[in-house]
């Protein structure tokens, strides 16, 4: 603005770059404004808060929860008359999910996960990742072997994904983070098999205290939060109790993985006012076509590994699925139930309201087959003990 009248200067005037530049601080100073009158109409009264560094990542998770009051933190308070807390809820799962997906899309971004490498990918571009790392010759701690690497990227995911979030997030939220890390995990593992012993990573996280400590982001121990949230003692039981999901192929995690993916782009490509229909689709429709392959593969049949996957991603397909459809956007796909042995729609009884399961119909064909063998001896086992009694 000119100082002598307080007004904007004639954009006639000014370059076509800057012009740009105005017009982008004009639409910001307005959206800022907007954000500021919801906030007085709620009649947020917040406190002042402590003014501790946050990574850029976490800086808009924690504006959520300083202006909702999520965690009730002691400096500052929301009058509870006018707190939404269905609302609150929901902001935060979409903004958790959010946080999930950029934190794997850092990892994406900086350790390639195609079979060639490729030097435009470094690992040492993620942010704090050489915590993770053992030292090396040169007194730096950086990650030389792919060990090293997926070692590292692995304990900074539990810490960025599922310790620096555990006391804001919900005990189904922690479940569906370690489905996911386990998920990249096994791919990773199976991608670089040839320069990988298996056996040399569990014997890593045997003597590696990054997996055995609990530490949230601002150091203070966070192993009750933990136990609390997931019923683990620390990272390492988290990975030998979930070992089964280490043992699905690779050809199916392969179809897991990108599912999964293509599931992190939805929240970060899309929201209600900025939806294009047409992209979204092939979002999903893709989505679709990678669970009805792995629905052709009978090795995923009655799988209790492949449920949890299964369900887990399904789960959030479907929430982003019910938020969008409707909004610009009609007939988005639903996925196929999975196709299951009868044995295992028992065991999967716990994770069925996660994600449809549907019994195979060899399967049926089989069990009454069976009943009718059953039958049939029965009778001819009868017959023939009447017939004895009545021959003596």
């Amino acid at each position: 603005k000119h100082k002598e009248n307080n007004t904007l200067p004639d954009l006639n005037s000014l370059d076509k770059r800057t012009k740009k530049l105005v017009d982008e601080l004009q639409k910001e100073i307005e959206e800022t404004k907007k954000e500021l009158d919801d906030i007085r109409n709620n009649k947020l009264a917040i406190e002042p808060i402590q003014n501790n560094p946050v990574s850029e990542e976490e800086e808009d998770f924690k504006q959520l929860k300083n202006e909702r009051n999520i965690v009730g933190n002691e400096h500052y308070e929301v009058d509870p008359k006018i707190e939404d807390e269905s609302k609150t809820k929901r902001e935060l799962t979409k903004l958790t999910k959010k946080l999930m997906c950029n934190t794997f899309s850092i990892v994406i971004e900086n350790y390639s996960d195609k079979i060639k490498n490729s030097e435009e990918y470094n690992i040492h571009d993620i942010d704090d990742i050489e915590e993770y790392c053992p030292d090396g010759e040169s007194e730096e701690e950086k990650c030389k072997t792919e060990l090293d690497k997926i070692n590292a990227v692995c304990l900074w995911l539990l810490n960025n994904i599922i310790a620096y979030r555990v006391n804001d997030s919900s005990k189904e939220q922690v479940k569906s983070f370690i489905i996911y890390i386990m998920i990249w995990l096994n791919y990773m593992l199976n991608l670089k098999k040839d320069e990988i012993n298996l056996s040399d990573f569990y014997n890593n996280i045997e003597n590696d205290t990054n997996y055995t400590n609990c530490k949230d982001c601002d150091e203070k121990d966070c192993s009750n939060a933990l136990k609390e949230k997931t019923e683990y003692n620390d990272f390492k039981e988290i990975i030998d109790k979930n070992r089964d999901l280490l043992n699905i192929n690779f050809e199916d995690i392969s179809k897991f993985f990108e599912a999964f993916k293509l599931l992190c782009k939805i929240p970060n490509v899309f929201d209600e006012e900025n939806l294009e229909c047409t992209e979204y689709l092939g979002y999903a429709n893709d989505i679709v076509d990678k669970f009805k392959k792995l629905n052709e593969n009978s090795s995923a049949t009655g799988n209790n590994s492949y449920i949890q996957v299964w369900s887990t991603l399904s789960t959030d397909y479907e929430n982003f699925k019910n938020k969008y459809n409707g909004i610009n956007c009609m007939n988005i796909p639903s996925l196929p139930p999975m196709k299951t042995t009868q044995h295992n729609v028992q065991i999967s009884e716990g994770h069925s309201e996660h994600g449809p399961v549907q019994s195979s119909d060899v399967t049926s064909s089989s069990l009454s087959i069976v009943k009718k063998l059953i039958l049939a001896l029965s009778i001819f086992s009868a017959i023939t003990i009447f017939l004895g009694i009545f021959y003596k």
